[in-house]
């Protein structure tokens, strides 16, 4: 394991589907399978109006997970992504990049209220 610089953190987490990711790790369980995560992905960019989740979208974000998204959260020590299991639980820098997941939380809230006004 190494520790992760700011830039790195704020690299790993420039990506919405890579702050959903690190995000239903928080939320849940400590592990979870890449088919459930997947939904979890396609169901907020599907929007929370939405009630059908295209599987297709799921396909698209299950691809997405397997070959750019968890292998940089996997490289990074934040998940431990097991491919042939199709499993993902917390590495051992998760609790680095939680304080930097939860400040770009905030702030992403701040911006979408500021935006109504």
């Amino acid at each position: 394991m190494n520790c992760l610089s700011v830039y790195e953190c704020f690299s790993l987490l420039s990506n919405g589907r890579r702050r959903l990711v690190v995000s239903d790790l928080t939320d849940g369980s400590s592990e979870a399978s890449v088919d459930v995560v997947s939904e979890s992905l396609a169901k907020a960019e599907q929007g929370p109006e939405s009630g059908h989740v295209p599987p297709k979208l799921v396909d698209d974000v299950r691809v997405s997970l397997y070959h750019v998204h968890l292998p940089k959260l996997d490289d990074a020590d934040v998940v431990r992504f097991d491919a042939d299991r199709s499993r993902l639980s917390r590495g051992p820098n998760f609790d680095v990049l939680f304080p930097y997941l939860r400040f770009a939380s905030e702030h992403e809230a701040r911006s979408h209220l500021s935006a109504a006004d």
